[in-house]
């Protein structure tokens, strides 16, 4: 028995199981940041697959909304500008700004002195 306590705290075996414990404990360490990442990779794959059901549930909703009566109906007007027998379309037309021609210097300067001698 006394053999047995001189090797279990010998210096080499002190050593041996020191550097085990340190490549256990590293290799833990590498498990759990390859853990976390992939969790990080995992949450935003859920977080992705919920925008996209979402956006597949409104996807839907047009859609059965257009294959209806109503729909084909509004999205007919909309696009093509169609009108019942009967009805009358008003469109209204924004008017831009830079529709008008620039005035030229000899114009405005002809019409203030036009103005100001009162011809």
């Amino acid at each position: 028995m006394r053999h047995f306590f001189q090797i279990r705290y010998s210096a080499l075996s002190l050593v041996l199981l020191g550097g085990l414990a340190l490549f256990i404990g590293w290799h833990a360490l590498k498990s759990y940041q390859n853990y976390r990442s992939v969790k990080i990779e995992y949450d935003s794959f859920q977080e992705r697959i919920e925008k996209l059901e979402a956006r597949t549930q409104e996807l839907r909703a047009d859609v059965a909304f257009i294959e209806s009566a109503e729909g084909k109906e509004r999205l007919l007007r909309e696009r093509f500008d169609v009108k019942k027998k009967g009805e009358e379309v008003i469109i209204f037309i924004k008017e831009d700004e830079s529709s008008e021609e620039p005035r030229s210097a000899l114009r405005s300067f002809t019409s203030y002195l036009k103005n100001l001698f009162g011809f």
